[in-house]
C-alpha cells in the first residue's frame, strides 16, 4: 500500500462515498480485530455484517494461527507488536504513534486519553497515524496470508473467519435484559448490603469489614490467633461456632451480596438501550483470545455470570431461549485420545463415566444416597485421572490425606490403565521439544517443555472441545439458524428462537451437537430453557 485515504465518520459527505464505494467494489478489506471495525460500519448503516466479513481479512487472527503461545511464552496480539513480530523494520505505526504522542505533548495534552479526546482531528500527526496503522495492517496481512495458506491451509483461515463472523452476529443482536427487574433486585441489594455493614459495625465493632487488617484483629481479639488470610475459601476452613461463626456468615454474606451488587446489578439496571428502546448488552467475543481456542468474553462476561444474575438476561418478546450443552466431553475426547478401553466402553454403552469412577474408587455403593455422593467426589478424581494430577490436587479436591489420594489414583489406574500411559506419551513429545499439535479444524496446539505436566493432555483436549463446538456452530448455520445464535458458553450452545419451534428446534441443536471422536460418541441434550436465560 503506497496510499491511505483518512475518512472522518463526522462527515456525512465522506461517509456516503464510503458506502459507495464498498457497495460497487468487490476488493478485499483487512483490519486488525475486524470485528470493531465492522461494528463501526454497520452501525453507521454503511455496509451490511456479512458483506463486510466475506471480504474480510482479519491480521489478528492470521497472527493467532501463527503464534499461539504455548502456555509459557505468552505472545501479545495487538497490531504493532504483531507487525514487529512479522515485519521488521517495515512496520511504521510505532514510529507514528511517537510522534502523535510528541504532538500532543506540544499540545499541552498530558495523558493519552486527554491526547485521543482533545487533539484536532486534522492534525497532520493524527492523519499520520491512521494511515500508518492502514500501511502496516495491509503489510501484515500481505506477510501472514501466504503463510497461514501454505502452512495450515486456506480452509482453517475460513473456517476461523467463519466463525468470527458467526460469533460476532451475536455481539450486534446484542442480549435483552429486564432492566426494571434488575433496578428492583439492585435496591433491595443496596438496602441488604447496608444492613449487613451496620450489623458488622454495631454488632461486632468492625468499622470498615472490607479492611483485612481489622478483620484479622478481630478474629485475633476473639480467637487469640488472626487467620493467614481473610479469603472465604481460608475463612471457611476455620472451625468456628458462637460468635465467631455468625461474624463469619455475616462477613461472608456482605461480601457476597456488594459483589453481586456492584459487578452485576447495578450493570445490568444501567444497560443502555438500542435505537428500538430495548435495553441490550453487547458483549465482545474472542474466538481465539484462549491459548486452547475456547471463546472468552468481555465487556461484559457473560459467560461467568453467575446463575442467580442470568434471569435478567431474557429471551425478546415472542422468543424462547433453549439451550444444548455436551455432556462430559472433556472426558470423552481423553477417552477417544488414549484409546482408553474402560473408558470407551462406558460411553458406548451409554454409561455414566462418573459413577463408573466412582465405583472404581470406592466400590459398589450400598444405596442410592451413597452412590449420588461418591459420583459427585469422583468428579474431581476423574478429571485428575485423565489430565495426569497429581496426588496432593487430589487430596486438597476431595478433602482427603495424600496417602488416601494416591490409594485412590491406584485403583483408578488398575480400571483405566490406558490414560496414564496416554499421559505419559503426551509429555514425553512435549519434553522433547514437540509440542506442537494439529488438531481437528486445523489449528495447532503448543506445548512448552516447561509446562508439560499441567498442558500436555489438556491443552489438546480443550482445544478439540472448542473445534467440536465450532462444529456443532456451523452446522447450525448450514441448517439456517446462524442469526437464532443467542450465546457461547464454555460447552453449551443456547439459541433464541421463536417459542413455537422450540421443540422442533431442540431435536435440531442436539443433532448439530452430535459427533464421533475414534469410538467415543459425543453427545449433547437440548432442552427449553425458557423466556429467562437459567442454569439448566
Amino acid at each position: 500500500a503506497r496510499e491511505a485515504l483518512i475518512v472522518r465518520a463526522d462527515c456525512p459527505r465522506h461517509m456516503e462515498r464510503l458506502r459507495e464505494w464498498l457497495g460497487t467494489t468487490s476488493m478485499p478489506l483487512t483490519a486488525h480485530n475486524a470485528s470493531f471495525d465492522i461494528r463501526v460500519l454497520v452501525n453507521a448503516a454503511i455496509a451490511g455484517h456479512k458483506a463486510l466479513w466475506d471480504r474480510m481479512i482479519d491480521t489478528y487472527i492470521l497472527d493467532v494461527l501463527m503464534r499461539p503461545g504455548d502456555g509459557w511464552t505468552r505472545p501479545e496480539h495487538g497490531l504493532k507488536p504483531a507487525t514487529a513480530a512479522w515485519c521488521g523494520g517495515g512496520a511504521t505505526a510505532a514510529d507514528a504513534k511517537e510522534g502523535m504522542q510528541r504532538w500532543w505533548r506540544g499540545l499541552g495534552l498530558k495523558t493519552e486519553t486527554a491526547g485521543w479526546r482533545e487533539c484536532p482531528a486534522d492534525g497532520l500527526p493524527y492523519l499520520l497515524y491512521g494511515a500508518a496503522d492502514v500501511f502496516d495492517g495491509v503489510t501484515l496481512a500481505g506477510t501472514l496470508l501466504p503463510l497461514v495458506d501454505s502452512m495450515l491451509g486456506r480452509d482453517v483461515r475460513e473456517r476461523e473467519h467463519t466463525i468470527a463472523r458467526l460469533v460476532h452476529g451475536i455481539t450486534m443482536r446484542g442480549l435483552r435484559v429486564d432492566v426494571e427487574a434488575a433496578a428492583a433486585a439492585a435496591e433491595s441489594a443496596e438496602v441488604d448490603v447496608e444492613a449487613l455493614r451496620d450489623r458488622l459495625t454495631s454488632r461486632y465493632g468492625v468499622a470498615n469489614p472490607a479492611s483485612n487488617p481489622q478483620v484479622q484483629s478481630w478474629f485475633a481479639r476473639v480467637l487469640g490467633a488472626a487467620p493467614i488470610s481473610t479469603s472465604a475459601e481460608e475463612l471457611l476452613a476455620l472451625d468456628l461456632d458462637g460468635e465467631p461463626a455468625a461474624f463469619r456468615s455475616d462477613l461472608l454474606a456482605w461480601r457476597e451480596r456488594g459483589k453481586l451488587l456492584s459487578t452485576y446489578l447495578r450493570m445490568l439496571a444501567a444497560t443502555p438501550a438500542d435505537a428500538d428502546g430495548a435495553h441490550r448488552l453487547h458483549p465482545t467475543f474472542g474466538t481465539l483470545d484462549a491459548r486452547t481456542g475456547r471463546f472468552a468474553s468481555r465487556d461484559p462476561n457473560v459467560q461467568n455470570f453467575p446463575a442467580d444474575m442470568r434471569k435478567f438476561v431474557v429471551a425478546e418478546p415472542g422468543m424462547t431461549l433453549i439451550d444444548a450443552d455436551f455432556s462430559a466431553v472433556e472426558v470423552r475426547i481423553a477417552a477417544a485420545f488414549a484409546e482408553d478401553a474402560a473408558l470407551t466402553e462406558t460411553f458406548r454403552s451409554g454409561g455414566d463415566p462418573y459413577a463408573a469412577a466412582a465405583e472404581a474408587a470406592w466400590g459398589a455403593a450400598p444405596d442410592a444416597a451413597t452412590a449420588k455422593a461418591n459420583r459427585t467426589r469422583a468428579k474431581p478424581l476423574l478429571l485428575g485421572h485423565i489430565y495426569g494430577r497429581g496426588p496432593k490436587k487430589i487430596a486438597t479436591a476431595l478433602g482427603i490425606t495424600i496417602a488416601e489420594a494416591r490409594v485412590l489414583q491406584q485403583r483408578m489406574t488398575a480400571a483405566m490403565p490406558d490414560m496414564p500411559r496416554y499421559i505419559a506419551a503426551a509429555r514425553g513429545t512435549a519434553a522433547g521439544g514437540d509440542g506442537a499439535t494439529r488438531i481437528t479444524g486445523g489449528r495447532v496446539v503448543q506445548v512448552h517443555p516447561c509446562t508439560q505436566f499441567n498442558s500436555s493432555v489438556n491443552s489438546i483436549v480443550q482445544g478439540s472441545g472448542r473445534e467440536l463446538l465450532v462444529d456443532a456452530l456451523l452446522a447450525l448455520e448450514a441448517a439456517g439458524l446462524g442469526d437464532s445464535l443467542w450465546l457461547p458458553v464454555h460447552d453449551e450452545w443456547v439459541l433464541q428462537v421463536p417459542e413455537s419451534d422450540a421443540d422442533a428446534l431442540c431435536a435440531l441443536l442436539a443433532e448439530a451437537m452430535t459427533r464421533q471422536v475414534g469410538a467415543v460418541p459425543i453427545v449433547a441434550e437440548a432442552k427449553v430453557m425458557g423466556r429467562e436465560w437459567q442454569k439448566l
